[in-house]
Parts: structure tokens; sequence; C-alpha cells
């Protein structure tokens, strides 16, 4: 109840924050990419690059992008494809698919550790502004852990699960024609169904460790930053 409850206040926070956004009074919507404007002070700049993001999305049904860099669902460094539709200029729902491996850190250094991440998920994006938006989903995920001790051979342990959560996220999409590059800044995971298979420990000392490793990877809420994609829309 608390991991769901947690949820539902972070999508309201994140929710409220994208009216204050969209009710911006400096937004600038253009018309589509070719359509001539008169410029009524040509002496002004031309607009930027993220205002023509929502005339460029006006004609466009369908997405696909490929992330190439990001750490998230799970608690690993990811790449992932999606696959989206347009409902309208402002909204995309979409299919993830993606896989990771561990980052390195500090127990590397003791220990021989692997760990592999897949996930799947559908997702909905709305955007409130030129290009910044809100997205929320359900992913699947799937780790494959696997530990032993550098130095004591006799020490070892591994495990995999599968999990269902609810994933919240911000960032921002720029649309050039049929190009389209954009990154998730910052979200979660909250897992709130998961379940255990293979578990292995090599004695009843590594049981601590192993319950440990299933709980940062499995169960903790997880979180999402820097997901860099490309792609394209038609």
């Amino acid at each position: 109840m608390f991991r769901l409850s947690s949820v539902m206040i972070l999508i309201c926070s994140v929710c409220l924050s994208s009216v204050t956004l969209a009710s911006d009074k400096d937004v600038v919507i253009l018309p589509k990419p070719g359509t001539p404007v008169a410029n009524p002070n040509p002496a002004l700049p031309p607009p930027s690059l993220n205002e023509t993001s929502p005339a460029s999305r006006e004609d466009k049904n369908f997405i696909f992008t490929g992330q190439l860099a990001g750490f998230g669902p799970s608690r690993t460094l990811a790449i992932a494809g999606t696959a989206g539709y347009f409902l309208n200029r402002d909204m995309i729902v979409f299919f993830e698919l993606g896989m990771g491996s561990k980052m390195f850190d500090v127990d590397d250094i003791f220990s021989d550790i692997h760990v592999r991440s897949r996930f799947g998920g559908l997702h909905f994006k709305h955007f409130v502004g030129n290009s910044f938006y809100y997205r929320l989903g359900v992913d699947y995920r799937t780790i494959t852990y696997a530990e032993a001790n550098t130095f004591l051979s006799n020490e070892s342990h591994s495990f995999k699960s599968s999990s269902w959560g609810v994933t919240a996220a911000i960032g921002n999409q720029w649309q050039w024609k049929n190009f389209t590059m954009g990154c998730d800044w910052l979200g979660v995971t909250v897992p709130f169904s998961h379940d255990y298979s293979l578990e292995k420990v090599s004695n009843a000392s590594e049981r601590p460790d192993l319950e440990s490793d299933k709980k940062n990877y499995t169960t903790e809420t997880q979180i999402n930053f820097l997901r860099f994609y490309m792609g394209a829309s038609f």
C-alpha cells in the first residue's frame, strides 16, 4: 500500500507541474513547416528549434526510437527500442523493449558480479509544452544475478527474479520534420509484484547477501535518469 500511494502522489505531482508549465503564456505554437506566415517584426530572431516541435508533430502517426544510453527501469545501464502511435499531436502510446547490464561500482573490486536485465512495457506520453512531457506506464522486468567472491572461491550466490512496476518520468522530446530526439531526465519505477527463481547460495553465511541483492534489484524503487534516445516519426 505504501508503494502504491507513493506512486499516486508522484503522478499527481508530475501532472500538476506539467499543467503549470503548459499554462506558460510565452509558449509559441507554430504552424506546420512550409506554411507561409507573415513576420510582424522581421528584426526579431527566428523561432528556436524547440518552438517548431509541436508543428512538426502535427501530421505524424507513428514514432520509432532507440535508447542509446540511460539508467532504468531496472537497476542497470540500458538500451531500448520503442514503437508508438500518435493519438494526437500531444499524446503518444508506445511499447518499449530493452536490456541492460550492471554498471561498475566498488563491489566489483572484491567480487565477480554479473547482472543482466530485460524489460518491456506499455506507456503513455503527454506533451504539456513545446517539447516537455511526462510519461506513465507499466513495465515487466527480469533480472539474472550472479556473484562470487574474488578471494574466497567457496562464497557465491545467485538468483533470477521477475517483477511488475509502475513507471513515471519527465523529459523533453524535440521534433524536426521526421527526426526525433529526446531524453527522459528523471523518473521512478515502483515494483508492485515480484517472484524469484533459481536461488543458490554456497553456504549459510551468503544468505544475508543474497537477500540484500534480491531487494536492491527487484523490490526497491528504482531511479531512472538520462535515458537518451533518437528516432523517426511519420
